[in-house]
């Protein structure tokens, strides 16, 4: 496990991978989101949005890193201090990754 994934895996990135929007719309509705913290939730549904602007169809591991780096700017990046990353080079990493996920296109 290379330390990127080891940081990745420890904070939480892995939870919710390769779920169709009507899958996770239905997982997320019957998981009881009440109890996420604030944060989390601003988390799914920022990483939805970003699949959604881009056209994907699933919520992949790369719309939760993105959500994740840009929606907490306190804790992460001392995270990844710590471990000798950097947010803004983990943030580049998940813009590559999300390109090259298939876009939906409809006719």
């Amino acid at each position: 496990m290379t330390r990127i994934q080891g940081v990745i895996g420890n904070i939480g990135v892995n939870f919710c991978f390769g779920l169709s929007f009507e899958h996770a719309y239905h997982n997320i509705q019957s998981m009881e989101t009440e109890k996420f913290t604030n944060k989390a939730q601003e988390i799914l549904l920022a990483a939805q949005n970003i699949a959604v602007a881009q056209q994907h169809q699933t919520i992949e591991p790369g719309h939760l890193l993105q959500a994740i780096l840009e929606k907490d700017k306190d804790v992460v990046p001392f995270l990844l201090k710590k471990n000798g990353l950097q947010a803004s080079v983990l943030l580049q990493i998940s813009q590559q990754m999300i390109s090259t996920y298939p876009k939906v296109t409809g006719g």
